[in-house]
């Protein structure tokens, strides 16, 4: 026998059904887009990370040099480089994460017996260009050193 229709009978709607399968689908979207942005910032802070490691590492290496041979350097060098600070020349694959490092001297800046050294490292990755600098100032007690 049927069972007639009534406000009572146990079950959900088909609207009810549809009400919370689009509350889980917009649960998920958003979900999904939080995790997309996640690996975006992930790569992003990675990039960064490599970047102001080649440019700090180039900074140290320049200091360690003699003041005077400092004074000599060309004033603008530029260098493509792979996360891991190598060189992209023929033959090497540099097709992914390319950083291109610029490395600018100021002679007898901010006195005659100092130098300025700027050390911009660049990429660019879907979100667009990026740059990191490092600035150090490095001085002597006479110009003969």
């Amino acid at each position: 026998m049927i069972q007639p229709m009534t406000k009572n009978r146990p079950g959900f709607t088909l609207i009810e059904i549809l009400i919370a399968v689009s509350l889980i689908a917009v649960g998920a979207l958003v979900s999904i887009t939080m995790h997309m942005t996640s690996i975006k910032g992930e790569s992003f802070a990675a990039n960064m990370i490599y970047a102001s490691a080649i440019a700090e590492t180039e900074v140290e290496r320049l200091k360690t040099l003699p003041f005077g041979e400092l004074l000599t350097q060309s004033n603008v060098t530029n260098d493509q480089l792979d996360p891991l600070s190598h060189a992209c020349v023929a033959g090497t694959d540099c097709s992914q994460n390319i950083f291109t490092r610029t490395t600018r001297f100021f002679p007898k800046f901010p006195t005659t017996m100092s130098c300025q050294i700027e050390v911009e490292v660049n990429w660019r990755d879907a979100s667009g260009q990026h740059a990191v600098l490092y600035s150090s100032v490095i001085t002597t007690t006479s110009l003969s050193s």
